[in-house]
């Protein structure tokens, strides 16, 4: 494996699967590479990491692309990748412009870890207003349980002690503590039309079809337009499951269970099997809901009501019995406003992050152009 041996400041280029990928080693005594990964070593008047910042940008990346072929999955042959053209200025300049993305490299890691400090210190404010603390999972296994703790859950997995801990925690809290069932005027879920069939359709007047995939992890349902189906089949075998504004949608089938949002829109869609809609009364904000159910505690909820099996589920009616601490209606605004404040500015601050990277790339092109 000698050939395939790598050390500090070699240029690492993917020619398979995600083709065109560079980064330079750093922090490595010495370590190896597989057949999806091609090693460059620079000659002493080329810089390591202009190399790479140059194979990464729309230039190295068009002709490591071009170079591309394979029917299953593509590939570039590695002795074609001594035929890319890099334009080399002289050293110097090429360290001031490695310097200056470095400089953008540097503001958008803070950006983007601000925007982080941001989102992960909602949990702690949410639970915090609410008086609750997320229970420690304990490595303790339990290998019995008495006959008077067990609920209508009596498997073992929803039978761990962090679980009845957190329940037992509910009861006593000094928040009233309501039910879905109790909060809601309706809980339903909805079908998916054979694929291929005739209830779908790629003409304007088609309704989208919400699936679990489109519930965001900030917390939104995404504008969907990639799937469509008839307004007749909305109407019709599907009625029972047309969305309205302000609807909480609950995944609650397969990678994406437990991912909560609120459908905002006014415009008609529709869901699938794999989303639980949960329409409340004027008890409770969907937003404050929102939240609860996406920080730990809820998560931990809907960890406790979802079957472990290969494709982890929850029905409607365990749905319907999820625990939700309600404060009063002032103390639910003020929450949904600060959480929504929050992930704002988390927001503003990732997009000017990759604004001000994308406004850096660019530069660092513009300038080899100009020679």
């Amino acid at each position: 494996m000698i050939r395939a041996e790598v050390i500090p400041n070699d240029v690492l280029l993917t020619i398979a699967g995600s083709i065109g990928n560079c980064c330079v080693v750093k922090g490595l005594e010495k370590a190896n590479i597989n057949q999806a990964i091609v090693k460059i070593r620079p000659k002493e008047d080329i810089d390591s990491d202009y190399l790479s910042i140059f194979l990464n940008s729309k230039y190295g990346k068009f002709q490591t692309q071009r170079l591309a072929n394979g029917a299953v999955q593509l590939n570039v042959n590695f002795s074609e990748v001594g035929d890319i053209r890099v334009i080399i200025p002289s050293l110097e300049i090429q360290r001031e412009l490695v310097a200056e993305i470095e400089i953008a490299r540097e503001s958008r890691k803070q950006k983007l870890a601000e925007a982080d400090a941001l989102l992960s210190s909602l949990d702690d404010y949410l639970l915090e207003q609410l008086g609750l603390t997320t229970p420690e999972k304990s490595d303790r296994l339990t290998f019995a349980v008495r006959s008077g703790q067990l609920g209508n859950k009596i498997d073992a997995y929803s039978n761990q002690t962090h679980f009845r801990k957190l329940f037992k925690f509910l009861e006593t809290h000094e928040l009233p503590i309501l039910k879905l069932q109790d909060l809601a005027i309706d809980i339903f879920s909805g079908t998916t039309p054979t694929a291929g069939g005739d209830s779908y359709t790629e003409d304007l007047d088609g309704i989208p079809f919400v699936r679990s995939g489109e519930i965001t992890k900030d917390g939104e349902v995404r504008e969907t337009h990639e799937l469509l189906i008839k307004p007749e089949i909305h109407n019709g075998i599907m009625r029972r499951s047309q969305l309205m504004y302000g609807d909480l949608l609950i995944a609650i089938v397969g990678a994406t269970i437990g991912s909560v949002g609120v459908y905002n829109r006014s415009t008609p869609a529709n869901i699938n099997q794999a989303i639980a809609a949960v329409r409340l009364n004027n008890s409770v904000l969907p937003e404050y809901v929102r939240w609860f159910l996406s920080s730990p505690i809820g998560q931990l909820i809907l960890d406790f009501f979802k079957r472990p099996v290969a494709r982890a589920n929850i029905n409607l009616e365990e749905i319907s019995q999820i625990p939700v601490p309600i404060p009063s209606i002032a103390i639910q605004e003020k929450i949904a406003q600060e959480v929504q404040t929050r992930r704002e500015l988390a927001r503003k601050l990732r997009s000017e992050a990759e604004t001000q990277w994308d406004a850096a790339k660019l530069r660092f092109e513009t300038r080899l152009l100009e020679g």
